[in-house]
């Protein structure tokens, strides 16, 4: 046998491999159309079958390449709820400034020229709008003054410590207030005076989140009485930034330090301002988790962190803001500096010439982005204004006169709308869990695949494959193969005709007539026998034979071959000594049934022997040719 193999081609090999392999998974796999296919038995009707698989595995790859590309774009959306919360809606800070950035009576305690001041309070504008003769006179001014302020005080002139001795406190901008409709005794012992970008504001935080509004509407949050103190003269240039008269007022998160100069409500004097809020809790995906946010500082993308507090667009905006201003300018603008992380030398910050000499440098800038994305978790307040004239009521209560009250006086009144918040939060809009079910469904539905379809089809591509590359399996099937058409071959059935022979051949008991088979099976692989098929009907008064299952081969050590040609010639004969007709036998072969091969062996050899007595065979039909020569003949 081995040296049988070894002459055989092994592209034939391959091909019987895949064959068999092909053979094996179109009759088990759920894979719609491959049984069809590989079982057609017209070329018609294969090509159809081959067109609607190859149409349905076009529609699925495309259904799953739109899939793909859709979960490749991170699609997300948003999930908002409204929330009610239990314990009331938290007030968010309030920070008041007036349009005047100084009290002019402690101006005067300077003893500082208007032209100088004018000069100072340029600084917190980007665009100063003097004529270059007119700042470069007034820059004299301002040199001549700290020279002056040097030798009188013994210090060096600090705008910032100027603008905080000579801006508005609590006690001067607040004439009283009131939290919940309960008036607040000692109003500013709840505010803190800090710079901003438009000079120094109070702020009146929510420490301790003790502030919290329990009913919806006005009258249930804050209400201010603002006083400007306009009256005490104002002889000098202001900057637009400052030119009007009125008050500032920003609603704004704990811990943030939002531009009021941008964000900020104005209250014209003579008039009360109503501000409705509605509030919004929002969070965002990060990046790398399908968002744009940005949660920390990243000095990758951020440069060299300048400002103190945690990170949001606007303080990243205003660190990138320094930044440029240092490299072009080597000084830091006012309006940049309250937040700044490190103490600043007065020779640091920039006067209005200094930044109008580099603004030209500045400019470069502007078409160059900061990165700076959006914070990932932020309050936003929707406010809602309204307006209206002062009453006579505050003119009386606060012991002025209606023409101060007229040009100085305002009210703020500062509520929740609604004591409820929206909670939009961003999500994913397709999980990958999603994207695999989609895919399932789309191949299930022009497939017929699932999970076990590609474990079937991950083995039988791995046994074609083995099967061709592995000697060892080769010579394995060739064996089998051989193995299994021995057995077919010696698989005899014999077929006796219905008319009687006319030799001296043993009449059958009477009855009806008819013809029957036996079906002999040498099954090596589960070593036992078969005998298929009764030799006469099994109808009442025949004669009939039960199916014998014969023993392992290894007790009776014979072979059907060697049964059959061992069978005496007497056997062949009838009563009369003649031999029986061809006619009257017929030899076949074919391959036992299954059910007779897993049939459990109950009789031995010596039944076979007694029962294949009665068989007439020809002494040629028993020869068989040598295994070789088949192997030859089936490769």
């Amino acid at each position: 046998m081995a040296d049988n193999y070894s002459t055989t081609s092994p592209e034939r090999v391959y091909l019987r491999i895949y064959d068999y392999e092909t053979k094996e998974f179109s009759g088990l796999t759920t894979y719609h159309g491959l049984v069809r296919i590989y079982n057609s038995n017209t070329w018609p009707s294969r090509i159809f079958w081959c067109v609607v698989v190859l149409c349905c595995l076009s529609l699925f790859m495309i259904h799953s390449g739109y899939l793909l590309l859709g979960y490749h774009s991170k699609p997300t959306l948003f999930q908002v709820n409204t929330i009610v919360p239990e314990e009331g809606i938290l007030f968010p800070d309030v920070t008041v400034c007036n349009y005047m950035p100084v009290v002019m009576d402690r101006v005067r305690a300077y003893n500082i020229s208007n032209d100088v001041l004018s000069y100072v309070l340029h600084s917190y504008s980007d665009q100063v709008d003097l004529a270059e003769e007119q700042l470069d006179e007034k820059h004299e001014q301002y040199l001549a003054y700290r020279e002056q302020y040097f030798e009188s005080m013994g210090k060096v002139f600090d705008v910032r410590t100027f603008m905080k001795d000579v801006g508005p406190r609590c006690e001067d901008l607040v004439l009283g207030c009131a939290f919940g409709g309960r008036i607040i005794p000692k109003c500013c012992e709840n505010g803190v005076a800090e710079l901003t970008d438009v000079g120094l504001c109070i702020r009146f935080p929510n420490k301790g989140g003790k502030r919290r509004q329990w009913f919806s509407g006005s009258g249930f949050g804050w209400e201010f009485a603002l006083d400007g103190k306009y009256d005490s003269g104002n002889e000098f240039d202001l900057p637009p930034t400052f030119a009007d008269f009125g008050f500032r007022v920003l609603i704004h998160e704990a811990g943030k330090s939002p531009p009021l100069l941008n964000r900020a409500l104005a209250v014209p004097p003579n008039s009360v301002l109503h501000a409705s809020i509605q509030t919004r809790n929002i969070s965002l995906l990060e990046k790398g988790n399908w968002g744009m946010c940005q949660r920390y500082w990243d000095e990758g993308i951020h440069g060299k962190r300048l400002i103190h507090l945690n990170y949001t667009s606007h303080h990243c905006e205003q660190n990138c803001q320094l930044q440029r201003a240092l490299e072009s300018c080597q000084c830091y603008p006012l309006q940049l500096i309250p937040n700044l992380a490190f103490p600043l030398a007065s020779e640091r910050i920039c006067t209005p010439v200094q930044y109008k000499n580099c603004s030209a440098k500045l400019e470069e800038y502007e078409q160059t982005s900061c990165g700076c994305d959006t914070e990932c978790d932020l309050l936003e307040f929707d406010v809602t204004t309204s307006y209206s004239d002062m009453a006579r009521f505050a003119a009386t209560k606060f012991k002025l006169s209606m023409d101060y009250v007229r040009k100085n006086v305002a009210m703020a009144s500062v509520f929740m709308q609604t004591v409820a918040y929206d909670r939009h939060e961003q999500q994913k809009q397709l999980q990958t869990a999603d994207l695999l079910s989609n895919i399932a469904g789309s191949m299930g539905l022009f497939l017929g695949m699932s999970t076990v379809t590609l474990l079937e089809i991950f083995i039988y591509l791995f046994k074609s494959v083995w099967g061709t590359v592995n000697s060892t399996r080769q010579r394995q099937f060739m064996e089998a193969v051989a193995e299994e058409e021995r057995e077919r071959q010696q698989s005899i059935v014999i077929v006796r005709d219905d008319e009687e022979a006319e030799e001296g051949i043993p009449d059958r008991p009477t009855g009806k007539k008819h013809s029957s088979s036996i079906h002999i099976h040498l099954d090596r692989r589960n070593s036992h026998m078969a005998l298929g098929n009764e030799l006469y009907g099994g109808q009442r008064g025949s004669l009939g034979m039960a199916t014998p299952l014969l023993s392992p081969l290894s007790h009776h050590r014979k072979s059907m071959g060697q049964i059959l040609r061992r069978s005496s010639q007497a056997a062949l004969e009838g009563p009369s000594g003649d031999i029986l007709p061809p006619t009257a036998l017929r030899r076949k072969s074919t391959v036992a049934p299954p059910t007779f091969r897993k049939t459990s062996m109950t009789h031995r050899a010596s039944v076979v022997e007694e029962n294949m007595t009665l068989l007439s065979v020809p002494r040629h039909a028993a020869r068989r040719k040598s295994s070789a020569a088949f192997r030859d003949n089936l490769i």
